[in-house]
């Protein structure tokens, strides 16, 4: 497994992908534009608000940043966001990128 320099300076914190999948529902409920701001075209938005009953956790997903693992409401083992919220990491490869600090 090849870790960029990048990643191997980030920060980063626990997260449980339930409760981050439970936040971005209740943010997108209280804030359609935002279904707007991540989804085009507007349509698109349209048919993924009504498909998922304005449940975007029903569709959010993410990749670890080395493997390319998906990240979801589903997932169950422990995964790693960056500091500015943009990288993620599986269990695995934040292991991994512990042992080559």
């Amino acid at each position: 497994m090849d870790i960029s320099d990048e990643i191997k300076n980030e920060k980063f914190a626990l997260v449980s992908p339930q409760e981050y999948a439970a936040k971005l529902k209740e943010m997108f409920f209280n804030n359609v534009a935002l279904w707007y701001e991540r989804i085009i075209p507007a349509s698109k938005a349209d048919e993924l608000m009504k498909v998922t009953n304005g449940d975007f956790s029903e569709i959010w997903h993410d990749h670890c940043a080395v493997c390319f693992k998906t990240i979801d409401k589903h997932t169950t083992e422990k995964v790693y966001l960056s500091e500015d919220e943009f990288d993620w990491l599986c269990e695995n490869c934040y292991n991994e990128l512990q042992s080559k600090k």
